[in-house]
């Protein structure tokens, strides 16, 4: 397995499955540009009193299709920490298959296997609060790439064992932002986790 593979993995224990409470960055695969493009944020904090009305930024197509993407790898793997054993290995492959790149489907993969063996699964739900996406911009082997970052306010779910226990050292912090590096391979029409990470925050702003 190269470098780029077990950085992969690594993170995607943390993305995929449990967050420890120490922020973590993510890293960028050899050959890709780095970039520091300004971020287009496309949603904001609830507040207890009706907000006065802002123009939400316009975002491109590239844009709207990586927001998408990472939308829909977190829809999914929020279903499989709730009900790991009904997800086995074949089924997640096929349904990570549209949405993720390899490496990324097998780190999604160990990152779960645990889940299955301890038994464990999430219940109740994450809030998303935030949601921001960055320009595309050019990435290695003549990828396209945008990163999004998703930020949810975590404190109505849980980690719980086979008895409905919550499971020690292994909760979400009450605040989570995962940001996502999102590709779009030359030639395809279509966004994919390429890596990701997530870290603690002390709130979505």
């Amino acid at each position: 397995m190269n470098p780029s593979t077990l950085r992969r993995v690594a993170a995607a224990a943390l993305v995929a499955v449990t967050i420890s409470t120490s922020a973590c960055t993510a890293t960028v695969a050899p050959g890709a540009t780095s970039t520091s493009a300004s971020p287009s944020t496309v949603a904001t904090t609830p507040t207890a009193t009706a907000p006065t009305p802002t123009p939400t930024p316009t975002l491109e197509a590239d844009q709207t299709a990586a927001l998408a993407a990472a939308e829909r790898y977190e829809s999914l793997m929020a279903k499989v920490r709730a009900n790991p054993l009904k997800y086995g290995q074949y089924k997640m492959i096929g349904l990570l298959k549209p949405i993720a790149f390899d490496d990324w489907i097998q780190a999604s993969l160990n990152g779960v296997q645990p889940w299955r063996d301890k038994g464990w699964h999430e219940e109740g739900a994450m809030t998303v609060l935030t949601r921001t996406v960055g320009e595309a911009s050019p990435a290695a082997d003549s990828a396209t790439q945008v990163k999004v970052s998703i930020c949810k306010d975590t404190r109505d779910s849980a980690v719980v064992d086979k008895k409905g226990n919550k499971v020690k050292g292994q909760q979400f912090p009450a605040y989570l932002k995962r940001t996502y590096d999102m590709r779009k391979a030359k030639g395809s029409d279509n966004f994919k986790v390429w890596e990701a990470a997530g870290e603690e925050v002390q709130g979505c702003n």
